[in-house]
């Protein structure tokens, strides 16, 4: 081998070897892009669920006053159509 095929082979090595740590790092920013994005819609998630999980619970908490009324206009209103 002559000295310029060998430093063509060692210049193509080094070449594949600079291309598959750029391909190394293009996946691990990929990675990390995809990460960011999952961590942004989990997060919306779990803000969608703490507004439901707000809406229930304030429901919860009127439920007895609408029983309570409901039972208002059971006992109340029967009595009003013999008077």
């Amino acid at each position: 081998m002559t000295k310029v095929a060998a430093a063509q082979k060692k210049e193509k090595s080094a070449a594949k070897a600079q291309l598959m740590r750029e391909k190394r790092e293009l996946e691990h920013m990929r990675l990390r892009y995809l990460a960011a994005e999952e961590k942004k819609v989990i997060t919306a998630d779990r803000k969608e669920l703490d507004e439901l999980k707000n809406e229930l619970n304030q429901l919860v908490l009127l439920l007895p006053l609408l029983l309570l009324v409901i039972l208002v206009l059971f006992l109340v209103l029967p009595w009003r159509h013999f008077e």
